[in-house]
């Protein structure tokens, strides 16, 4: 009954699957490829939605369920998939092509890139239009270091399929981005609808990627065309939101373009003042009203007092206090061994200077002479005052006379803060003549009483030079008896003889 059941219980998990339950539709998919034979059209089915729900996961155990649909002796492997008749057979055109397409996204991440290519090309045979296949096949082509065939291949397939040429110069965008080709990923999204290209991420992502090719002079071109386009279409959709804010968008875009690369403060300004004049919004009006008000301020400070009952309250600005974020300093920590290093760290930093050689000194110089500004600038924090600079500060701001009280009580106070210490047994009344062995050590005074493991030990010390000490007249060898003397001590002595034993 499971077995013709099975479809049936795939027909649910893919219900299941659709309704957000991953979970349910994982498990009921192992279980209609547990009971399905193997020549059924719903193991292709539970064998692709699987896969599908998996994702990255158990990437080599998809592609060993895939392989048991292709040909007997031609499929999986690096060779590319290409289904068994029994499967084609019962699988329309479309199903087939998902079938193969999502074979070739688990081989590219299991790392099969000729599967990946070989899969796509069986898949562009019978369906030349789908775009998945092209993109599979250059992506492909660009993990084998063939990036310039894969992006003629995608200009070549959105030229012949003008319906996919969106998705196509998205997907050429990203390969060449992700090969380190900036200009060409830029130009894929140029190539985009002008709906598209014009758009504020869009733009966003076309002035970051010539930003990092240093072409200023086409990012000022892509900005003025953006703002161009959009001045034009605002005409007869004034009255959509969305379009608005769309062109609100890009006029910040452009004003901060105008502003940081251009330095163009008077432009950026004008723009600026454009946002005001053609949105109601509060998020874009307070944005642009920041802008105007940076750019222009320092100079006319009338459109600070113009706006400043438009802008929104800051929060938590009730919260801080005003007197100490006036005494707030700024704390400013040098790098070790850099241009402010003083005492131990600089001799040490010059004592290794000097060990280097010449090259190395010049080097050294110019990395720090690079660095030291830097350094210090990223490591600025915000520290409040210590009470004592606070009490510096607050006396400076009294009157002189003033002033000398305040520190002749200080005065006061540091003299009596310490306490003196005086002598055991010392008697102020009657201090008399200092002992004039004080700075001798303790144990060699002459009142010094030693102890009894003291004096047992200097009665057992040899003095004087190496031998002047009690020596054993026995011991001594050089006079003529010294060998009698000495069998006799061994006798006495009860040393065992040096006789050994007989070999036998």
């Amino acid at each position: 009954i499971r077995v013709e059941l099975a479809h049936v219980f795939a027909q649910k998990a893919y219900v299941a699957a659709r309704l957000g339950e991953d979970a349910e539709a994982l498990e009921g998919n192992l279980n209609v490829l547990k009971n399905v034979s193997s020549d059924d059209i719903t193991l292709a089915i539970a064998i692709n939605n699987l896969s599908v729900l998996r994702g990255s996961a158990q990437v080599f155990d998809s592609m060993k369920r895939f392989d048991k649909l292709g040909k007997s002796g031609s499929g999986g492997g690096e060779r590319g998939l290409e289904l068994a008749p029994e499967f084609a057979e019962s699988l329309s055109g479309s199903e087939v092509s998902t079938v193969l397409v999502n074979y070739a996204i688990v081989s590219m991440l299991g790392n099969r890139f000729d599967a990946v290519e070989k899969t796509a090309k069986n898949v562009l045979k019978s369906d030349p239009s789908n775009a998945n296949a092209a993109v599979l096949q250059a992506m492909a082509l660009c993990k084998k270091k063939e990036s310039a065939a894969a992006f003629e291949l995608l200009d070549s397939f959105a030229s012949r399929y003008p319906e996919s040429a969106l998705e196509v110069q998205m997907a050429k965008c990203e390969l060449a981005a992700a090969a380190g080709k900036l200009k060409q990923a830029a130009g894929a999204l140029l190539a985009t609808p002008a709906e598209v290209r014009h758009q504020p991420a869009c733009v966003t992502t076309v002035l970051h990627l010539l930003d990092k090719c240093g072409d200023n002079q086409q990012a000022a071109e892509v900005v003025a065309d953006a703002v161009k386009w959009w001045e034009g279409e605002s005409a007869g959709n004034s009255e959509d939101a969305g379009h608005l804010r769309s062109y609100v968008g890009v006029l910040k875009l452009a004003g901060q373009f105008k502003h940081s690369v251009e330095k163009d403060a008077s432009g950026a300004a004008a723009l600026f003042e454009k946002i005001l004049a053609r949105t109601d919004d509060p998020a874009l009006r307070t944005e642009a009203m920041a802008g105007l008000v940076q750019l222009s301020g320092v100079n006319d400070s009338s459109l600070a007092d113009k706006y400043e009952a438009e802008m929104p309250p800051i929060p938590g600005i009730d919260a801080i206090d005003v007197e100490i974020l006036e005494q707030t300093t700024i704390k400013v920590s040098r790098p070790a061994g850099g241009a402010g290093a003083t005492g131990g760290k600089a001799a040490d930093a010059k004592k290794k200077q000097g060990e280097s050689g010449s090259d190395k000194k010049d080097a050294g110089a110019g990395a720090m002479a690079a660095g030291g500004s830097a350094g210090i600038a990223e490591e600025l924090s915000y520290a409040p005052k210590s009470k004592a600079q606070q009490r510096r500060e607050f006396l400076k701001t009294l009157p002189l006379e003033r002033q000398e009280v305040v520190l002749q009580r200080q005065k006061e106070q540091r003299k009596n803060k310490r306490k003196k210490r005086l002598p055991k047994d010392y008697d102020p009344a009657n201090p008399g003549q200092p002992d004039p062995e004080r700075w001798i050590a303790k144990r060699d005074r002459t009142k010094y009483k030693k102890s009894r493991r003291e004096k047992k030990k200097d009665k057992n010390v040899v003095k004087g030079s190496q031998g002047a000490g009690k020596v054993d007249e026995r011991l001594d060898k050089s006079s003529g008896g010294a060998s009698a003397e000495s069998s006799g001590y061994a006798k006495r002595s009860g040393l065992p003889s040096r006789g050994g034993r007989r070999k036998k």
